[in-house]
């Protein structure tokens, strides 16, 4: 019994040593000790690799910085010198005209390198949208041949560009097409040195009213090896440094074009060996337009001359470049820089078109289009054709205020497409103000029919003397002309007509024989018409206008 007693008192013994809290805690430090070595050496790795990546970053930017600063100091300086040496009296016009095309070249490579910068930092902070709108592809793709085609011939390369579309009218941003081809052109020219360029653009369509869009890109360049292409997915990698400081490039253009395709939900592929130049496939999915959908051209480009357009520009070397677009379409233009001025200008006299700039110092462009678009409802008067021009910063949104946006800077074909699509046809329009010629009769038939006949015979005899007049040239005698048409034209006539004798007298002022020839052509045509309208005009009149209350004299 004592021996049984003994071994259950031992056995108690060694179950309370083992079970003592003392070892247990002693475990437990011992594993929060090893677990938090662990943590240390972690965070300290953690650290470690934070602080690298914080100087590898900070060398990229500067690397960066200095890449883009290099690359936009560099046609700067030339675009200055170029200038510089076209101003000299010893330049004879061919000198200065090879200078203008050159420094037209590197003006145009910075601003393509601008505005692949700010569309990059738009899709970084996720602030890029796409605008498809209506494009009718022929037009667009000449637009942009006629843009490279010098630039092409300057390295006596050959350009070809070649379409087949069976879809015309495709539903697209025109905008980031034209960013993507303009990127895989100018790229295709820098690194070709020999043979030339095509291009080729096919659409086909698909089903539910879609189109399927093939780009292919050829060139007969210095071509990149594998592991060059397989940097294309990283920005700012031109092609290898190497090839950067003997070409020079941001190595932004097909990273940014990759990125854009995406964003259209496409694709873009790279094929290119070393000395095989270089083939750049782009496939995507668009709608499929229709010629209807599109707001029509109607007003031919002829019909432009003759308008009065009051320009809102507060930069003065855009307002210049706008100022001389416009002059060279025939049109009458008065500028001013702030909305205050616009304004107060827009309350004078009338204009057939106001061309104004989003941002603009004390009233803004928005501002300015909501004052007239308050007036207008006010006075119950015509609609004013208003359109907005922004850097893209802001979306123009057309319709309540603005009738048209343009995307500065602006080109001056798409200057002159976008008036003709605003303007109304003024073929549709009546040469005369008739509601204007029944106040003026009031109803008097016999008067009617004496007053229209004089103010055709003053017509036609003001007409024979522009004709007379300029064959001789008299300036004298066609300025004295017009302002006696004037007279006519704003008591009776519609506004586009008086605008272009106006515009007539003022060139003929300034012997401007080249606007002169652009605009009387225009001005006789008008004339006819109004003589032609004078002859059938009272009969119009009686059909149409109430019968004057008889006053009994008995």
């Amino acid at each position: 019994m004592g021996n049984t007693s003994d071994y259950q008192s031992a056995q108690l013994t060694v179950l309370q040593e083992i079970v003592s809290p003392a070892p247990l805690v002693a475990l437990l430090l011992l594993l929060l000790a090893s677990v938090g070595g662990v943590g240390l050496r972690l965070w300290r790795t953690q650290r470690r690799r934070q602080a690298q990546a914080e100087r590898e970053a900070s060398a990229s930017k500067s690397s960066l910085q200095a890449l883009i600063s290099h690359e936009v100091r560099t046609p700067l300086t030339a675009i200055a010198r170029l200038i510089e040496l076209s101003l000299e009296d010893k330049a004879d016009e061919s000198s200065r005209r090879a200078l203008q095309r050159a420094a037209w070249h590197a003006t145009t490579s910075l601003q393509v390198l601008l505005d692949d910068l700010i569309t990059q930092s738009r899709l970084d902070h996720n602030q890029l949208n796409l605008h498809p709108v209506p494009c009718e592809l022929a037009g667009f793709l000449e637009e942009i041949r006629q843009i490279y085609r010098p630039i092409v011939e300057s390295r006596q390369l050959a350009l070809q560009f070649e379409t087949h579309l069976q879809v015309p009218v495709v539903i697209i941003d025109p905008l980031r097409f034209r960013q993507i081809l303009q990127n895989l052109l100018a790229n295709a020219v820098k690194y070709t040195h020999e043979g030339g360029i095509s291009l080729y653009v096919a659409t086909e369509a698909a089903q539910a009213g879609q189109c399927r869009i093939h780009v292919e890109l050829r060139d007969s360049g210095i071509g990149m090896p594998p592991a060059l292409r397989a940097e294309l997915d990283q920005p700012f990698q031109p092609a290898g440094e190497s090839r950067r400081q003997q070409y020079g490039g941001h190595g932004l253009g097909l990273f940014l074009c990759r990125q854009l395709i995406r964003k259209m939900r496409g694709e873009m592929r790279v094929d290119s060996q070393p000395g095989d130049g270089t083939t750049i496939q782009l496939n995507f999915t668009v709608a499929v337009g229709k010629l209807d959908e599109r707001v029509p051209c109607t007003v031919p480009t002829e019909c432009l001359t003759g308008l009065n357009i009051l320009l809102v520009e507060d930069e003065l070397a855009n307002r210049t470049l706008l100022e001389r677009d416009l002059a060279q379409l025939g049109i009458s233009v008065t500028s001013c820089a702030d909305g205050v001025e616009a304004l107060r200008l827009w309350i004078k006299q009338p204009f057939d078109v106001v061309l104004v700039d989003w941002h603009l110092p004390g009233m803004n462009g928005p501002a300015m289009a909501r004052i007239i678009r308050r007036i207008e409802r006010r006075r119950a008067s015509a609609h004013q054709t208003i359109i907005g021009m922004t850097t893209g910063s802001a979306q123009i949104r057309t319709g309540v205020l603005f009738d048209a946006g343009l995307e500065k800077p602006v080109l001056p074909q798409v200057l002159t497409q976008t008036l003709r699509r605003c303007l109304p046809d003024p073929s549709n329009r009546e040469p005369l103000n008739l509601q204007v010629l029944r106040k003026l009769i009031r109803g008097d038939a016999v008067f009617g029919r004496q007053f229209l006949g004089a103010a055709r015979e003053s017509v036609q005899a003001d007409l024979l003397v522009l004709c007379k007049g300029y064959a001789a040239p008299d300036t004298t005698l066609l300025a004295e002309t017009l302002h006696h048409l004037q007279g006519v034209t704003r008591l009776m006539c519609n506004d586009l007509i008086t605008a272009r004798c106006i515009a007539l007298e003022k060139a003929v002022l300034e012997q401007d024989s080249a606007r002169i020839k652009a605009l009387l052509p225009h001005v006789k045509q008008d004339l006819r018409t109004v003589c032609l309208a004078l002859q059938t005009c009272p009969h119009a009149l009686s059909e149409t206008s109430p019968a004057e209350p008889q006053t009994n004299k008995s």
